[in-house]
């Protein structure tokens, strides 16, 4: 149980104030389980297994307290149950003394109700710990019913007097005559305070009228019944706090809109709504709130205006303004200014009306393409009377025959508006001519399009030239495009989308180039690859919208082409493509020119061109036309060594191309020289014979301008001696023989060598 909770052990004893408290605390506990929908019959017996007792917390204490068995069967769950509803009191600072789980599994009543006081002191009657619950309800009571001196809740109330007292002290009237009741009729008078306090105040009957008049009445039965008497009270309180906050405009969360805060033109009537709100941002349901409004022109005058009351919280607020520019709405209510107040309201001249408005001029009679169509639109105002000044917001729009045209449009800010627009082709233009989504008279307008004799016409234009007429494939063909206008006539002009398209017999397309001469003609350059008939298309492009386009005159071509050389079929051979030629002869390869397909050409005319180029630089080389298809090249090579040779037909190699050749040296009779000279030695017997041995002592010595020249002596062993030597440079030279120190006969004075 709570400390300081009035609970005096001695009246447990006594069986009857223990019922009247049970019954008392029982029907309290109802009060609030009906709101789920749960009842406690027995409080002694009921809360044993906790879910009563928890719901009972969770609905007073407005909290949940979490999870918790809600089907328990065994003891151990219920005890699990009710010790949760107790440390949820002690989390709530509530102390309890004496009570645990067990006693409310066990049915221990006297615990019980020790328990649910406690409850009731701190969610009924609203005592935090260490505060006397009694003492400051007795001080209430007294208040209320001073001339009754209430002193306790006990023998006090026996004669039901007083809580008709209590009850006609909240609501007076209700009661008027309970000092002329008769105490000695204590039941009726308990019943009737009671029956009037549950119909007239909503306060339940959770004392049994029996129970107050009872001599022994609880004082915890008699302070928790009139706990309910307190608190309605204090929630009347509040109501009528509330109430008046109901009723009460705020100037600050009070609000205006409409669109007389918006925007305005002058002399049109506008309104605004202002809208009283209260501090919880409700709208208020009554009139008479003071609201005061004040409209400032930009002239710094008043503008008057007219404030309808609706009663329910709404002002009607309706002016006219006369002036154009920026107006100041401000709207206060008790000297202060509402939620977004002042307003700042511009106002425009009176705007204009599509019925009464014109649209008229030469661009909606007729136009050229690519050159300006201008007209005028006039603004009228509702009245049929022409707008001096600008601002209206005309929507102008012209389609073409592919798509929307641009539209150039300038407000002149004196009620007239200039528009033009250029077209980008030929024929009808729908121009549209609209004011806040309403077509203005005759509008939309159809306006003819031509074409301008500055603009070429592609049914006009012309192509001619070798490149429609006919050729081959080893040539390029080239031909002309001439510009000119509706009438036929050239124009010396550039920039023209002129494009151009070819096909092959098969359909396959050819690449080509277009150059763009900037004097209204275009050059056309293109190379057929396959023999046939060629298509060849030369169009006119869209300016604007180039997927658009029309055929030039007489297109598409039709061109007849022959077969030509093709690179990279076309061969070369010969003794010049190969290794083994030397830099002193000069050499030759042929070249095989071939045809897409691979065959041999038979006639010439194909500019193959030849390139060679050695360790050293360039080699000339010379081709011959042999006008069947072959052609001769003759080349000498400068130098030894890697050459590259490149044969090419139109800038492309032809196949295997380039080749690469090694020259070897040559001897050269300009450069090549006498080394060394020998000769021989043949030993002879006495006899003249020719000996056939070696070792015989042979000497040669030769001698020239400076001095000795080395000399190699070789006995080959067979009676000759090869004798080699060098001559170091030019001069006189002797060579002197000896065999054993003895000239040769007849070489006495040696033999003379000039070099």
């Amino acid at each position: 149980m709570s400390e300081g909770s009035n609970w005096d052990e001695s009246k447990l004893q006594d069986a009857k104030w223990v019922e009247i408290q049970k019954k008392t605390f029982t029907r309290w506990a109802n009060t609030y389980l009906k709101e789920r929908m749960l009842k406690v019959d027995d409080l002694e017996t009921d809360l044993h297994d906790g879910i009563l007792l928890i719901n009972l917390l969770e609905v007073i204490s407005s909290k949940s307290l979490g999870k918790f068995n809600k089907n328990p069967k065994i003891r151990s769950q219920k005890l699990e149950n009710t010790q949760f509803a107790l440390n949820f009191l002690k989390t709530e600072g509530i102390k309890l003394v004496n009570i645990g789980n067990e006693d409310i599994v066990d049915a221990k009543l006297k615990l019980i109700l020790g328990l649910i006081w406690t409850i009731i002191l701190r969610y009924q009657i609203h005592i935090e710990e260490g505060k006397s619950a009694k003492s400051d309800l007795l001080k209430w009571v007294q208040q209320q019913i001073p001339e009754y001196g209430i002193t306790n809740f006990t023998n006090n109330w026996n004669d039901g007097k007083a809580i008709c007292a209590l009850a006609n002290s909240l609501m007076p009237g209700i009661l008027p005559n309970h000092r002329e009741l008769d105490p000695n009729q204590a039941l009726r008078n308990a019943e009737l305070g009671e029956e009037v306090a549950e119909t007239k105040l909503g306060i339940p009957k959770v004392l049994d009228p029996l129970d107050m008049i009872n001599p022994n009445v609880d004082e915890l039965s008699v302070m928790t019944y009139i706990s309910y008497y307190r608190d309605w009270l204090n929630n009347q309180a509040k109501k009528r706090s509330l109430e008046e906050q109901e009723r009460l405009s705020i100037p600050q969360k009070c609000r205006a809109y409409g669109p007389g805060l918006e925007k305005g033109e002058t002399y049109i009537p506008t309104e605004f709504t202002i809208e009283a709100i209260n501090t919880f941002n409700r709208r208020v349901n009554h009139g008479g709130d003071p609201f005061e409004v004040s409209i400032m022109s930009p002239k710094q005058t008043q503008v008057p205006f007219r404030m309808q009351d609706n009663e329910n919280g709404l002002y009607n607020v309706f002016y006219t303004p006369t002036d154009v520019g920026r107006h100041v709405v401000t709207i206060r209510l008790t000297g202060h200014n509402i939620s977004g107040s002042p307003y700042n309201v511009p106002v425009t001249r009176t705007v204009a009306d599509s019925k009464y408005c014109k649209a008229f001029g030469p661009g909606l009679e007729g136009a050229i393409v690519d050159e300006d169509a201008p007209f005028t639109i006039a603004a009228y105002n509702r009245l049929g009377e022409p707008i001096k000044d600008g601002g209206d917001k005309f929507d102008v729009k012209v389609k073409g025959p592919y798509e929307d045209v641009p539209v150039d449009y300038k407000d002149n800010n004196d009620g007239t508006y200039t528009v033009k627009y250029k077209p980008n082709d030929t024929g009808d233009h729908v121009v549209s001519v609209q004011l806040r989504g309403d077509h203005l008279p005759n509008s939309p307008f159809t306006v003819p399009v031509a074409l301008s004799l500055n603009a070429p016409d592609p049914f006009n234009c012309i192509a001619y030239g070798p490149g429609l007429q006919g050729g081959n494939t080893s040539e390029p063909g080239i031909f002309t495009i001439e510009v000119r206008n509706r009438e036929g006539k050239k124009l010396s002009i550039g920039g023209v989308p002129i494009d151009v398209d070819i096909a092959d017999s098969e359909g396959s397309e050819v690449a080509f180039k277009l150059l763009d001469n900037r004097d209204g003609t275009f050059t056309a350059t293109y190379q057929p690859v396959e023999p046939g008939i060629h298509t060849v298309d030369v169009i006119l492009r869209h300016k604007q919208f180039p997927l658009f386009y029309n055929h030039i005159k007489e297109s598409p071509f039709k061109v007849p082409i022959e077969a030509g050389a093709d690179a990279i079929k076309s061969i070369a051979f010969g003794p010049g493509l190969e290794d083994g030629n030397d830099d002193q002869h000069d050499t030759t390869f042929t070249i095989q020119a071939k045809d897409r397909n691979g065959n041999n050409m038979d006639k010439g005319g194909d500019p193959f061109d030849v390139k060679i180029h050695g360790p050293n630089g360039p080699v000339d080389a010379k081709i011959k036309d042999n006008d069947d298809g072959t052609y001769t090249v003759d080349y000498k090579p400068n130098d030894a060594g890697k050459h590259r040779v490149d044969v090419t037909l139109k800038g492309q190699p032809i196949n295997k191309s380039p080749y690469t050749v090694m020259i070897k040296e040559g001897a050269d009779d300009q450069t090549s020289i006498i080394e060394s000279y020998s000769f021989v030695i043949q030993a002879k017997s006495k006899k003249g014979q020719n000996l056939k041995k070696g070792g015989d002592k042979f000497k040669v010595t030769i001698s020239g301008p400076s001095g000795n020249v080395p000399v190699d002596l070789k006995d080959l062993g067979t009676g000759q001696y090869l004798v080699t030597y060098k001559l170091p440079g030019p001069g006189k030279y002797v060579i002197h023989v000896t065999v054993d120190d003895k000239p040769l006969k007849g070489y006495e004075n040696g033999l003379i060598v000039n070099y």
